[in-house]
Parts: structure tokens; sequence; C-alpha cells
């Protein structure tokens, strides 16, 4: 009986407090498996996005951080070389769906609000980074 009562309770607090704690503006909904906003995603939708081949995956590491692994067809555009970043979100379709990752989630999060702020209508984050996908046994390409 406890243990019906504290997965009941478990379910209900996922359900009502989220998998993540991010502003209103950067909650990632889904329709239909499609993202509606900006925000943050575990690694299991992540993947699922990913996958599905309707998203470019954005790897915000830099090139030695990819080059010792990275998610399939990754593309690398290093987000710590700012203006160069910056440039090269201006040389990408705003209408495409992008999901981004880096090593933890802290980069890929700024990365997120410079695309919102840019006009981006889809993207999503990996919620943890590579360090959370590699947690989860998903596949690294190196």
């Amino acid at each position: 009986m406890n243990k019906l009562i504290l997965a009941a309770f478990l379910g209900i607090s996922s359900f009502l407090f989220g998998a993540y704690v991010t502003p209103h503006y950067l909650k990632a909904g889904q329709v239909n498996g499609a993202l509606t906003e900006f925000g943050s995603l575990s690694p299991e939708l992540f993947n699922q996005a990913a996958i599905s081949g309707n998203y470019v995956v954005l790897d915000v590491r830099t090139q030695e951080e990819f080059l010792l692994g990275h998610l399939q067809n990754a593309r690398q555009a290093d987000y710590l070389q700012i203006s160069q970043f910056s440039n090269y979100l201006d040389s990408l379709d705003k209408n495409s769906k992008y999901l981004l990752y880096c090593r933890t989630g802290r980069r890929s999060k700024e990365a997120l609000k410079l695309m919102q702020s840019k006009g981006f209508s889809y993207a999503a984050d990996l919620s943890g980074g590579i360090s959370a996908w590699a947690t989860g046994n998903y596949p690294i390409i190196k």
C-alpha cells in the first residue's frame, strides 16, 4: 500500500512540476511529436527528435570537445566564439527545427536564447548536455 501511495505521489509531482525547471518562455511543448516552442528535452525525447530526421542537430561545444565525441549527424558551431556563432546562426534557415547540445546544458541554453532573439521558430536543447546523454547510454560518435 505504501509503495502504491509513493508511486502515485511521484507521478503526480512529476506531472505538476515537470521534469525541467525553466522559465515559461523557454518551455518546449509538443504537438504530434513536433516542438512548438523553445526549451529543454530529456535525452529520451531529444533522441526521438534527432532520429526522426526532422531536426538539425547543433553541437555548440568547441571543436576539441566535438572531436572527442559527438552525436550522429551533428554540426559543430562553437558558442564560445560568440561573434562567429552569431554569424553562423544568421546563415541558417530560421524556420527549420533545431536541437542543440553542449557538455552540460549551460551553453546550449544561452545559444537557445540567442536563437530566439534572432527569430528562430523551433529549437530545443538537451537537458544535462552530452553528459546526460552518455549516462543514458545513447550513442556517441568518436
